[in-house]
Protein backbone atom coordinates (compact mmCIF):
# COMPACT_ATOMS: atom_id res chain seq x y z
CA UNK A 1 0.00 0.00 0.00
CA UNK A 2 1.21 3.54 -1.07
CA UNK A 3 0.70 5.25 2.57
CA UNK A 4 2.80 1.98 4.57
CA UNK A 5 5.61 2.37 2.25
CA UNK A 6 5.89 6.04 2.63
CA UNK A 7 5.17 5.52 6.15
CA UNK A 8 8.11 3.37 6.17
CA UNK A 9 10.14 5.53 4.07
CA UNK A 10 9.04 8.12 6.19
CA UNK A 11 10.83 7.04 9.67
CA UNK A 12 7.56 6.25 11.35
CA UNK A 13 9.19 2.02 12.19
CA UNK A 14 6.46 -0.26 12.83
CA UNK A 15 3.55 2.50 13.05
CA UNK A 16 3.62 1.84 9.11
CA UNK A 17 2.44 -2.17 9.57
CA UNK A 18 -0.34 0.06 12.20
CA UNK A 19 -1.17 2.31 9.45
CA UNK A 20 -1.33 -0.29 6.76
CA UNK A 21 -3.55 -2.16 8.70
CA UNK A 22 -5.85 0.51 9.77
CA UNK A 23 -5.85 1.70 5.87
CA UNK A 24 -6.60 -1.48 4.73
CA UNK A 25 -9.42 -2.01 7.11
CA UNK A 26 -11.34 1.36 6.39
CA UNK A 27 -10.65 0.58 2.49
CA UNK A 28 -12.23 -2.65 2.87
CA UNK A 29 -15.20 -1.11 5.07
CA UNK A 30 -15.74 1.31 2.33
CA UNK A 31 -16.02 -1.02 -0.74
CA UNK A 32 -17.99 -3.54 1.44
CA UNK A 33 -20.74 -0.72 2.03
CA UNK A 34 -20.69 0.26 -1.46
CA UNK A 35 -21.02 -2.58 -3.82
CA UNK A 36 -22.67 -4.89 -1.33
CA UNK A 37 -26.44 -4.97 -1.04
CA UNK A 38 -26.89 -6.20 2.27
CA UNK A 39 -26.97 -3.57 4.46
CA UNK A 40 -27.04 -3.95 8.44
CA UNK A 41 -30.52 -2.54 9.87
CA UNK A 42 -30.91 -2.28 13.86
CA UNK A 43 -33.33 -4.88 14.15
CA UNK A 44 -33.03 -8.25 16.61
CA UNK A 45 -34.76 -11.45 15.68
CA UNK A 46 -34.26 -13.84 18.68
CA UNK A 47 -35.61 -16.43 16.52
CA UNK A 48 -32.38 -16.00 13.97
CA UNK A 49 -30.16 -15.94 16.82
CA UNK A 50 -31.24 -19.23 18.47
CA UNK A 51 -31.19 -20.59 14.93
CA UNK A 52 -27.13 -19.45 14.36
CA UNK A 53 -25.30 -19.21 17.47
CA UNK A 54 -24.81 -23.12 18.15
CA UNK A 55 -23.67 -22.75 14.30
CA UNK A 56 -21.82 -19.38 15.14
CA UNK A 57 -20.41 -20.09 18.60
CA UNK A 58 -18.33 -23.18 17.67
CA UNK A 59 -16.80 -21.48 14.70
CA UNK A 60 -15.58 -18.66 16.94
CA UNK A 61 -14.06 -21.41 19.28
CA UNK A 62 -12.40 -23.25 16.16
CA UNK A 63 -10.91 -19.90 15.36
CA UNK A 64 -9.64 -19.18 19.17
CA UNK A 65 -8.69 -22.49 19.46
CA UNK A 66 -6.39 -22.19 16.08
CA UNK A 67 -4.88 -18.95 17.72
CA UNK A 68 -3.91 -20.38 20.81
CA UNK A 69 -2.17 -23.86 18.70
CA UNK A 70 -0.16 -21.30 16.45
CA UNK A 71 1.00 -18.97 19.27
CA UNK A 72 2.21 -21.77 21.39
CA UNK A 73 3.65 -23.55 18.47
CA UNK A 74 5.35 -19.99 17.84
CA UNK A 75 6.20 -20.10 21.63
CA UNK A 76 7.74 -23.59 22.04
CA UNK A 77 9.99 -22.61 18.96
CA UNK A 78 11.29 -20.03 20.28
CA UNK A 79 11.71 -21.42 23.39
CA UNK A 80 14.30 -24.60 22.44
CA UNK A 81 16.44 -22.68 19.36
CA UNK A 82 15.71 -19.09 20.41
CA UNK A 83 14.56 -15.76 18.52
CA UNK A 84 16.67 -15.77 15.33
CA UNK A 85 15.54 -19.56 14.61
CA UNK A 86 11.90 -18.77 15.00
CA UNK A 87 12.06 -15.64 12.72
CA UNK A 88 13.77 -18.42 10.09
CA UNK A 89 10.80 -20.98 10.51
CA UNK A 90 8.22 -18.43 10.30
CA UNK A 91 9.55 -16.75 7.34
CA UNK A 92 10.24 -20.08 5.38
CA UNK A 93 6.72 -20.72 6.83
CA UNK A 94 4.72 -17.98 5.03
CA UNK A 95 6.42 -18.33 1.98
CA UNK A 96 5.57 -21.89 1.34
CA UNK A 97 1.69 -21.74 1.80
CA UNK A 98 1.84 -19.05 -0.44
CA UNK A 99 0.44 -20.73 -3.21
CA UNK A 100 -2.07 -22.63 -1.29
CA UNK A 101 -3.19 -19.25 0.75
CA UNK A 102 -3.79 -17.92 -2.51
CA UNK A 103 -5.78 -20.73 -4.41
CA UNK A 104 -7.84 -21.12 -1.29
CA UNK A 105 -8.30 -17.55 -0.88
CA UNK A 106 -9.58 -16.80 -4.32
CA UNK A 107 -11.44 -20.20 -4.80
CA UNK A 108 -12.46 -20.33 -1.30
CA UNK A 109 -14.93 -17.28 -0.99
CA UNK A 110 -16.17 -18.02 -4.34
CA UNK A 111 -16.85 -21.67 -3.81
CA UNK A 112 -18.50 -21.42 -0.19
CA UNK A 113 -21.63 -19.48 -1.49
CA UNK A 114 -21.95 -22.23 -4.45
CA UNK A 115 -21.67 -24.95 -2.80
CA UNK A 116 -24.11 -23.80 -0.13
CA UNK A 117 -27.10 -23.06 -2.80
CA UNK A 118 -26.85 -26.67 -3.92
CA UNK A 119 -26.55 -28.31 -0.32
CA UNK A 120 -29.55 -30.65 -0.58
CA UNK A 121 -28.54 -32.18 -3.38
CA UNK A 122 -26.44 -34.63 -2.68
CA UNK A 123 -25.16 -35.46 -6.23
CA UNK A 124 -24.70 -32.39 -7.36
CA UNK A 125 -22.52 -31.36 -4.10
CA UNK A 126 -20.49 -34.14 -4.58
CA UNK A 127 -19.74 -33.31 -8.47
CA UNK A 128 -18.73 -29.69 -7.63
CA UNK A 129 -16.98 -30.66 -4.72
CA UNK A 130 -14.91 -32.97 -6.93
CA UNK A 131 -14.42 -30.74 -9.56
CA UNK A 132 -13.33 -28.09 -6.88
CA UNK A 133 -10.54 -30.61 -5.62
CA UNK A 134 -9.53 -31.45 -9.02
CA UNK A 135 -9.08 -27.19 -9.38
CA UNK A 136 -7.37 -26.17 -5.86
CA UNK A 137 -4.78 -29.15 -6.52
CA UNK A 138 -3.83 -28.06 -10.22
CA UNK A 139 -3.31 -24.75 -8.90
CA UNK A 140 -1.30 -25.48 -5.05
CA UNK A 141 0.61 -28.43 -6.51
CA UNK A 142 1.70 -26.91 -9.55
CA UNK A 143 2.76 -23.62 -7.29
CA UNK A 144 4.53 -25.65 -4.99
CA UNK A 145 7.06 -27.45 -7.05
CA UNK A 146 7.50 -24.65 -8.92
CA UNK A 147 8.28 -22.38 -5.87
CA UNK A 148 10.55 -25.54 -4.51
CA UNK A 149 12.48 -25.63 -7.78
CA UNK A 150 12.84 -21.29 -7.29
CA UNK A 151 13.33 -21.36 -3.72
CA UNK A 152 16.87 -19.64 -3.90
CA UNK A 153 16.74 -17.46 -6.52
CA UNK A 154 13.19 -16.21 -4.84
CA UNK A 155 14.09 -15.62 -1.20
CA UNK A 156 17.34 -13.74 -2.63
CA UNK A 157 15.51 -11.52 -4.96
CA UNK A 158 12.51 -11.07 -2.60
CA UNK A 159 13.70 -10.84 1.21
CA UNK A 160 17.67 -10.39 0.30
CA UNK A 161 20.89 -13.05 1.44
CA UNK A 162 20.94 -13.05 4.67
CA UNK A 163 17.54 -15.14 4.66
CA UNK A 164 18.71 -17.96 2.52
CA UNK A 165 18.98 -19.75 5.26
CA UNK A 166 15.12 -20.49 5.68
CA UNK A 167 15.13 -21.94 2.03
CA UNK A 168 15.95 -25.47 3.83
CA UNK A 169 13.32 -25.26 5.65
CA UNK A 170 10.71 -23.88 3.27
CA UNK A 171 11.67 -26.43 0.99
CA UNK A 172 10.62 -29.01 3.39
CA UNK A 173 7.79 -27.40 4.28
CA UNK A 174 6.39 -27.05 0.56
CA UNK A 175 5.65 -30.83 0.71
CA UNK A 176 3.58 -30.78 3.49
CA UNK A 177 1.44 -27.33 3.20
CA UNK A 178 0.69 -28.52 -0.59
CA UNK A 179 -1.94 -30.97 0.74
CA UNK A 180 -3.65 -28.67 3.61
CA UNK A 181 -5.68 -27.46 0.73
CA UNK A 182 -7.63 -31.23 1.52
CA UNK A 183 -8.49 -30.46 4.76
CA UNK A 184 -9.65 -27.07 4.04
CA UNK A 185 -12.00 -28.61 1.02
CA UNK A 186 -13.58 -30.73 3.52
CA UNK A 187 -13.93 -28.04 6.51
CA UNK A 188 -15.96 -25.99 3.47
CA UNK A 189 -18.18 -28.76 2.95
CA UNK A 190 -18.89 -29.39 6.56
CA UNK A 191 -19.76 -25.76 7.08
CA UNK A 192 -22.43 -26.12 3.90
CA UNK A 193 -23.87 -28.95 5.36
CA UNK A 194 -24.31 -27.04 8.86
CA UNK A 195 -22.08 -29.06 10.58
CA UNK A 196 -19.95 -26.51 12.46
CA UNK A 197 -19.87 -29.19 16.03
CA UNK A 198 -18.31 -31.96 13.96
CA UNK A 199 -15.78 -29.07 12.31
CA UNK A 200 -15.06 -28.08 16.10
CA UNK A 201 -14.63 -31.73 17.08
CA UNK A 202 -12.27 -32.09 14.37
CA UNK A 203 -9.98 -29.04 15.31
CA UNK A 204 -9.81 -30.12 18.69
CA UNK A 205 -8.83 -33.28 17.88
CA UNK A 206 -6.05 -32.61 15.24
CA UNK A 207 -4.69 -29.71 17.08
CA UNK A 208 -4.20 -31.89 20.44
CA UNK A 209 -2.28 -34.40 18.78
CA UNK A 210 -0.12 -32.38 16.84
CA UNK A 211 0.93 -30.03 20.20
CA UNK A 212 1.42 -33.46 22.36
CA UNK A 213 3.43 -35.16 19.62
CA UNK A 214 5.54 -31.20 19.01
CA UNK A 215 7.20 -31.37 22.42
CA UNK A 216 9.13 -34.64 21.91
CA UNK A 217 9.60 -34.00 18.28
CA UNK A 218 11.54 -30.43 18.85
CA UNK A 219 13.26 -32.97 22.25
CA UNK A 220 14.35 -35.16 18.77
CA UNK A 221 15.39 -32.64 16.77
CA UNK A 222 17.45 -30.56 19.51
CA UNK A 223 18.97 -33.82 20.44
CA UNK A 224 20.46 -34.93 16.87
CA UNK A 225 21.44 -31.43 15.93
CA UNK A 226 19.19 -30.96 12.74
CA UNK A 227 19.26 -27.39 13.20
CA UNK A 228 22.84 -27.17 13.28
CA UNK A 229 23.55 -29.02 10.77
CA UNK A 230 21.28 -27.02 8.22
CA UNK A 231 23.45 -23.84 9.61
CA UNK A 232 26.33 -25.36 8.88
CA UNK A 233 24.81 -26.72 4.83
CA UNK A 234 24.00 -23.24 4.33
CA UNK A 235 27.53 -21.85 5.46
CA UNK A 236 29.24 -24.70 2.94
CA UNK A 237 26.82 -23.46 -0.20
CA UNK A 238 27.09 -19.72 1.14
CA UNK A 239 31.12 -20.85 0.88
Amino acid sequence: MPCCIWAAYSGWSYWALVIQTAVSTVCNLILLWTFSPWKPRLIFSLTSFKEFFAFGSRLVLNGIVDVIYSNAKSLLIGKYYGAADLGTFNRAYQTSEAPNKLVNGILGSVTFPILSTIQHDEIRLIEVYHKYIRITSLGIFFGGCLLFSLSEPLVALVYGPQWMICVPYMQILIWGIMGFHFGSINNNLRLVKGRSDLLLRLTLIKKGVSFALLIPALDIIKEKGVVEKARNIFRFKKA
